[in-house]
This record gives structure tokens, C-alpha cells and sequence, in this order.
């Protein structure tokens, strides 16, 4: 797929800046619908890019399972 995880994201999201998506109260209301995305439509490095621009930190993972599971704790 062409674009970036982030922007399809933000795209699927009500918010008006994108920034808005690194709060953990925003990004929330979203985590169902973000792990409803299909694995393969983007890469692993994708999700970890996502990953550390949502939360702001680093992040060592092999999958796209991962990374989702990351994103949820991290939201809770």
C-alpha cells in the first residue's frame, strides 16, 4: 500500500491534527479499529514506525502482532 500506517490512521480517525492521536485518550477511542487492520496491508517496520510516533518510545519487535499488543498495553 502506498502512504504511511500513520496517515492511513489519521485518515480513518474524527481528529483534526494528528498530533492529537499521540494521546493515550485519543488513540484509545481508535485501538479497536486500528487492530482491525489487516497485518499484511502494511509492513512491520511501518507498525513500529507508527508505534514510536504515537507513543514516543522505542520499540523491539518481529511482528505486527506485537506491535498491536504494544499499542493496546501502552493505551490502557
Amino acid at each position: 500500500m502506498d502512504g504511511s500506517l500513520i496517515d492511513y490512521i489519521f485518515e480513518c480517525s474524527k481528529e483534526a491534527c494528528l498530533s492529537d492521536l499521540r494521546s493515550k485518550i485519543v488513540l484509545k477511542l481508535y485501538i479497536h479499529d486500528i487492530e482491525c487492520i489487516e497485518d499484511e496491508k502494511f509492513t512491520v517496520v511501518a507498525w513500529i514506525k507508527a508505534y514510536e510516533y504515537f507513543t514516543g518510545t522505542s520499540i523491539h519487535v518481529t511482528t505486527v502482532k506485537e506491535v498491536k499488543q504494544a499499542l493496546r498495553e501502552w493505551v490502557q
